[in-house]
C-alpha cells in the first residue's frame, strides 16, 4: 500500500457514470482513449475533493480506457464497480476533464484493502 502514500486522495466509492472525453480527428498510436468515470464517494480516507467534498460525494475521474501497451494495466472502471481508489491530480488542459486520474495499477484496491491502509505507517 505504498502507492497509497503518494496519491492526493484516497477514497471509498462506486462507480456511478462513464463517460467518453471527445476527441479530434482519428485516433493516433498510443492514444489513451480518455474516459471519465464519476465515483459515488462514501468515505474519504485521505485528501480533499473539489469543493471541498465530504463524505457523500460524487468526483469525476479520468482514466485511460485504451488496451494499447501504454495503458493496458491502467485501471478501467465499470458500471457499479467499487472499490478502494487511489486519486491523482490530473494536469495541464486534461484537468478540464476531470480534477484527479487513475494511471497506476495499483490506483484501485479492493475496500478490505482500507484496514491495511490505516495500519500503515506515513
Amino acid at each position: 500500500m505504498n502507492h497509497a502514500n503518494e496519491a492526493d486522495a484516497v477514497v471509498r466509492a462506486h462507480v456511478v457514470a462513464l463517460n467518453r472525453v471527445p476527441t479530434e480527428g482519428p485516433p493516433k498510436e498510443h492514444d489513451p482513449d480518455w474516459w471519465v468515470a464519476t465515483l459515488a464517494v462514501d468515505l474519504v480516507e485521505r485528501g480533499e475533493l473539489p469543493g471541498g467534498g465530504d463524505d457523500g460525494w460524487t468526483v469525476p475521474v479520468l482514466y485511460a480506457n485504451s488496451l494499447d501497451v501504454l495503458w493496458r494495466d491502467a485501471p478501467k472502471p465499470k458500471a457499479g464497480q467499487g472499490g478502494l481508489w487511489l486519486l491523482h491530480r490530473t494536469e495541464a488542459e486534461l484537468a478540464e476533464y476531470a480534477p484527479f486520474q487513475l494511471i497506476h495499477p495499483d490506483d484501485l484496491q479492493p475496500s478490505m484493502n482500507l484496514d491495511l491502509l490505516r495500519e500503515e505507517p506515513g
